[in-house]
This record gives structure tokens, sequence and C-alpha cells, in this order.
């Protein structure tokens, strides 16, 4: 489904470096986290993008596009308590 940029929306990049050894275990958290914050309010849509580096380590790049600054910063309140509550960092 494609969506029409409006003016207001903001993307929040991302890029995470995973060595190789918590790759699996690093996307399982990843698929939690873009689960959780689809159902925020404000989201409009969100991508990964993965590639490994020489030695097989992970690089993942994610993007997130919110309706506005506003819905943005209150999702990264949510996200922060939301990642204290299951033990995520």
């Amino acid at each position: 489904m494609e969506t029409q940029a409006n003016a207001s929306q903001i993307s929040l990049i991302d890029k995470f470096y995973v060595p190789k050894n918590h790759s699996e275990a690093f996307k399982q958290k990843m698929n939690y986290n873009r689960n959780f914050v689809s159902q925020l309010p404000g989201y409009v849509k969100g991508d990964a993008f993965e590639q490994k580096d020489n030695e097989d380590n992970l690089i993942v790049i994610t993007i997130a596009v919110w309706e506005n600054q506003g819905y943005l910063d209150n999702a990264k309140n949510s996200i922060q308590t939301e990642f204290k509550r299951i033990g995520f960092n």
C-alpha cells in the first residue's frame, strides 16, 4: 500500500550494528518492536533493510514515518516505556 506524503510527516531513521552471533535474537526483538510501533497513534508506515558486512555481522536500517513531530515524540516515550517493561536494551 502506498501512502501519499504529507508536508507535516516526519521520518525517523535508525541504524543498528548487530554482531553475527546476536542476529537472531535481535531480529526477534525487532519484529516485536515493529508490531508494537505500528499500533501507536500517528504511525504511517515503516521499512527495514538488512545487509551483512565482510565478517557476517548484521547491519539494519529502519525507517518509520509518523504523521507529525508530536506523534513521533509521543511514540518515543511509549517505546522507551515498553523497552523497559520487556527488558530490551
